[in-house]
């Protein structure tokens, strides 16, 4: 079980506790999003593991680049500059929120392509996201988009700057821009 999987189901548990009320069809409200990259809030930066887990918690609970600007302002505030994983943390964060405003579910990233879903594309965003990443695959069945990361140039880029993927998060939402901008 992932982090963010966890602190939903922890999440849920106690809104259901509270309300005594438990939903047997819930609605999705989360979006899930993994990426091989390093991100976290390192022990060595937030020392306290409770403290560690309600930033996590508040973090998923955000629902826009302002309040996680303010989680920022208050880690440097107590704890100093942020580290590389807990600046891609929030690049994560980010990614998240834009993904769950155009209503997205799924941000994955599987073998040799980014799942996106539920998503339905128009024909002109079809050509649009083939012309641009080529080798990407359109499932209209399941509402999914399967974006070929191989042949993208600011991919490959990131994936030479060293042994972790150095961009993955920039390019993440470069697709999610692309694939979603209406002509």
């Amino acid at each position: 079980v992932g982090f963010d999987l966890y602190m939903r189901m922890v999440g849920e548990a106690v809104e259901d506790y509270k309300t005594g009320y438990v939903d047997v069809n819930p609605r999705i409200k989360e979006c899930k999003v993994e990426l091989p990259i390093t991100a976290h809030l390192p022990s060595e930066y937030v020392p306290s593991e409770r403290l560690r887990l309600d930033l996590y918690r508040r973090m998923a609970d955000c629902h826009n680049d302002q309040e996680l600007a303010g989680i920022v302002d208050e880690l440097e505030d107590r704890f100093g500059e942020l580290p590389d994983a807990a600046l891609t943390l929030m690049e994560v964060a980010k990614i998240r929120n834009y993904a769950k405003s155009i209503g997205l579910t799924e941000v994955v990233l599987q073998g040799k392509f980014l799942k996106l879903s539920p998503i339905t594309l128009p024909e002109s965003a079809q050509l649009r996201v083939q012309r641009v990443f080529p080798g990407s695959l359109i499932k209209n069945q399941t509402n999914t988009v399967m974006v070929a990361y191989s042949t993208s140039p600011s991919w490959q880029a990131g994936w030479q700057e060293g042994g972790e993927i150095g961009n993955t998060s920039a390019w993440v939402m470069e697709v999610l821009r692309t694939v979603v901008t209406k002509n």
